[in-house]
């Protein structure tokens, strides 16, 4: 994974309880733009919804061809990296991510 790949990660759904079962939540499969990955710490910043997430890369993979039926469109992966690439261009580590946050 490399900053401006698409990647799928899971999130955890509300939680739902049925009265004599033990409480439970849903996990799904949900898309975002990679930010950073750092090799040391194994952590990656995602770009999700206008919100940034960290998360372990454990629970992170790189979206590949199959995860086009989780996009309601295949152009939204492009619109995203566009997105990102437009950040990246000319910037430095610390002025990328105060752009991150201005767009937010």
């Amino acid at each position: 994974m490399k900053p401006g790949d698409l990647v799928r990660f899971e999130m955890y759904g509300p939680l739902t309880f049925v009265p004599g079962d033990y409480p439970g939540q849903h996990i799904f499969s949900v898309l975002g733009l990679c930010i950073s990955y750092d090799k040391r710490t194994l952590f990656v910043k995602i770009l999700h919804k206008g919100k940034i997430i960290k998360k372990h890369c454990s629970g992170v993979e790189k979206a590949g061809r199959r995860d086009n039926e989780l996009l309601k469109t295949p152009t939204r992966a492009k619109q995203m990296r566009a997105c990102y690439n437009k950040i990246v261009n000319n910037t430095t580590k610390g002025e990328k991510m105060m752009k991150i946050e201005e767009l937010l």
